[in-house]
């Protein structure tokens, strides 16, 4: 098994985050020879398993909408529109569309916030170039320093950029790590068949630890050494972030392919669990 670096990935979340090379590292192995994690006991505490067809559970999502990304320069205009984002077939989907006034796509954010637990979210991601999915939690209100992002941190479970199929990757930031001072911390993992077949992306968030994971596998892990909150602001409530973008300073850097529309992001299901015990794993 081997490392092998990215040295192109750039990101901008929000209007908060400067563009910067992202420093993650690839995985050369898949996740199921990745390491298990480590035995916690949980209690789901909330779920959405897409039962009822039409718009999205309005108890659990809120739609947020605009144009420009955030300030991620992106193509598009979120939508609350049950063309971008309908529950069909007893699955989410996300659909980004073209047409001539331009492109529209949908993100939805959890209605509820949580400090630590299991987020499991079942997935199958969008194909084509310039297309940019991603699940990721995100601080309810500012708790911490000058700036919303990144003092107040960002856990991106699952990420993917069109030009690279099938690759994802989980990141952390914070003041101390993130795209301003090309510090922030991750990494990527190869899942063959992510386009095509649903997989589980999870995090587990701990006091003093945070697992990334794909099927139950470890592939990144950070642990809590008596920083402050300047590099570990994961302990106030976060919110669930759910979205597809086009184009934007990540996944627009080798430009948008007109001939993959209408594309789908497909949820299957998310599952928000509480450990019964916030020292296990440690």
């Amino acid at each position: 098994m081997g490392i092998f670096s990215i040295s192109n990935f750039r990101v901008r979340r929000n209007a908060f985050i400067a563009l910067a090379t992202l420093p993650i590292w690839l995985s050369a192995c898949t996740p199921s020879a990745q390491q298990k994690t480590r035995a916690c006991e949980w209690a789901p505490v909330a779920s959405d398993n897409f039962k009822t067809s039409g718009s999205p559970n309005s108890h659990f999502w809120i739609h947020e909408t605009g144009g420009d990304g955030w300030g991620n320069h992106e193509l598009q205009n979120y939508t609350a529109s049950v063309e971008n984002s309908r529950v069909v077939d007893q699955k989410l989907v996300i659909e980004a569309r073209h047409d001539r006034s331009g492109y529209s796509s949908a993100r939805l954010r959890s209605a509820q916030a949580w400090t630590y637990g299991r987020f499991d979210i079942r997935s199958k991601l969008p194909h084509g170039r310039g297309l940019w999915p991603a699940i990721w939690l995100i601080a309810e209100k500012k708790n911490y320093g000058d700036s919303y992002w990144p003092d107040n941190g960002e856990l991106d479970i699952m990420e993917n950029v069109g030009f690279s199929p099938n690759l994802v990757f989980g990141t952390a930031h914070s003041k101390k790590h993130n795209v301003f001072n090309h510090s922030e911390r991750g990494k990527a993992v190869f899942v063959p068949d992510a386009e095509n077949e649903f997989h589980k992306y999870s995090i587990i968030w701990l006091p003093k630890k945070i697992e990334y994971l794909v099927d139950d596998s470890v592939y990144f892990r950070i642990n809590r050494n008596g920083e402050d909150w300047q590099t570990w602001p994961y302990d106030k409530p976060f919110v669930l972030v759910v979205n597809l973008a086009v184009g934007g300073d990540l996944g627009g850097q080798k430009g948008v392919d007109e001939s993959i529309f209408p594309a789908r992001f497909e949820l299957e299901s998310v599952t928000v669990s509480a450990a019964k015990n916030l020292a296990c794993g440690q």
